[in-house]
């Protein structure tokens, strides 16, 4: 009886000495609170959660791959966002609008144009402007007037109006660059675009001389009449009223033009009321300035000078596409 008992002391010491052993040979990540379970002390592979191991082994590749794709998907995304928010910036009302032709004529206080204007869509907000302006430039004191007695023989032209004391036409090409800034933009198809705008540019100067149609004394009995321009042989002529018939035509002079050089500039507000995004219907009013190397000599009795600044009003219509 006494060595029966021994050896079943034995065995149970055999067997905690094993499951101590199991106990104790589990990795620590793989122990948990249900360790204490008989049944699960039995099988050491269901204490570890299923692929709680493959996650632990492979747990810092797998979290570095994680994170280099997740940068690569967020800066895919900003380069996507960054993209679409450039498209949208030339999307004005969902449609592609990079580009505007327009023709215009323009009223100063110094005389008259007419221009053509080429404009780049930048963005929403900005424009770049290239244009190209033929513009007559005017004396501030020079006058118009008429000899016209008012009744004419059959056959015989009415003389035309003419400038007293004028010399030259002076004319300006202008080759401009700008910018134009959009201070309100129109609704869909209605409202009016509101923009300030600046060109500038260098200026070609033509000087073309004017010329007059004047009588000239034959003998006692016969006059005729001449086209003349002025000159310091003809002087006493030229500003003779009396002898002045009128003013010679347009075409006089072309062959004896000079040019000079200079620069120009403006500053103004444009208004565009066009009904539909395409179109260009605009008014422009501001300031401008067109400045020679010399003095233009328009005038003979009065002094001449070399800038010209002036207010100016513009009609426009073009197309944008």
């Amino acid at each position: 009886m006494l060595l029966a008992l021994l050896a079943g002391g034995m065995e149970l010491q055999a067997q905690q000495g094993g499951t101590d052993s199991v106990r104790t040979s589990l990795p620590p990540a793989a122990r948990s609170p249900h360790a204490e379970d008989p049944e699960l002390l039995t099988d050491p592979d269901a204490l570890i959660p299923e692929r709680e191991s493959d996650g632990q082994t492979g747990g810092t590749a797998g979290q570095a791959a994680d994170g280099q794709d997740a940068a690569g998907a967020d800066q895919s995304i900003e380069v996507f966002r960054a993209k679409r928010r450039r498209e949208e910036q030339q999307k004005p009302d969902g449609i592609v609008l990079n580009k505007e032709f327009s023709v215009g004529g323009k009223a100063t206080t110094a005389g008259w144009s007419f221009f053509a204007e080429y404009t780049s869509v930048r963005n929403r907000s900005r424009k770049r402007v290239f244009q190209f302006e033929f513009m007559e430039l005017k004396h501030p004191k020079q006058v118009k007037m008429s000899n016209d007695p008012g009744f004419f023989s059959p056959g015989i032209e009415a003389p035309r109006a003419f400038v007293y004391g004028k010399q030259n036409n002076l004319y300006a090409l202008h080759f401009g660059y700008g910018q134009r800034y959009v201070l309100g933009d129109k609704a869909k198809k209605s409202g009016v675009e509101v923009n300030v705008t600046w060109t500038a540019g260098p200026s070609l100067g033509l000087l073309k001389p004017y010329y007059l149609r004047a009588y000239r004394q034959i003998n006692d009995q016969q006059v005729v009449i001449e086209e003349i321009r002025y000159t310091e042989e003809n002087e006493t002529r030229f500003l003779t009223p009396s002898s002045i018939y009128g003013a010679a035509g347009f075409s006089f002079g072309l062959g004896e033009i000079r040019p000079t050089a200079g620069a120009f500039g403006k500053v103004g507000l444009n208004f565009d009321w066009a009904n539909y995004s395409e179109f260009i219907k605009s008014i422009e009013a501001g300031i401008g300035a067109d400045v020679f190397f010399e003095r233009a000599p328009i005038m003979v009795n009065e002094r001449n000078k070399f800038q010209f600044v002036y207010l100016y009003l513009s009609l426009q219509l073009g197309k944008k596409w």
